[in-house]
């Protein structure tokens, strides 16, 4: 019972979730989260696309939180790609700069219009 109230602040965004689906088919998508084991499982039974995230750097795993540096050169390092090739996406704006700090194209998420109209200035497409 503890596990469900704990774990069930999240729900679909159906919109995101549809972009992350079509950007899929053209790009590696991953995952930088400062979620716990509890949320992260609940998370992966709950909503299909996050068990088909190929790249989860979770804090719980890594020792790290965001914005500290080291869970974005971890991210780095597991995706295997210089920092100009990605684009990191959050609703939190510290967590983003903290990204352009190693490099990383960052987009301060604010709805899926604003989301989509950012992704294609960096030339990214669905």
């Amino acid at each position: 019972e503890f596990y469900l109230i704990w774990a069930d602040i999240f729900w679909e965004h159906k919109p995101i979730i549809q972009l992350a689906q079509s950007l899929q088919q053209r790009y590696t998508i991953g995952l930088l989260s400062n979620v716990g084991e509890i949320h992260w499982n609940w998370l992966v039974r709950q909503i299909p696309i996050f068990s088909q995230v190929a790249e989860p750097i979770l804090s719980f795993q890594v020792g790290y939180l965001k914005p500290a540096p080291e869970i974005y050169q971890a991210a780095l390092r597991r995706s295997g790609v210089s920092p100009e090739q990605c684009v990191y996406i959050d609703d939190i704006e510290k967590y983003v700069e903290a990204s352009r700090q190693h490099g990383i194209q960052g987009i301060h998420y604010q709805s899926p219009l604003q989301l989509k109209r950012r992704l294609k200035m960096l030339n990214v497409t669905w």
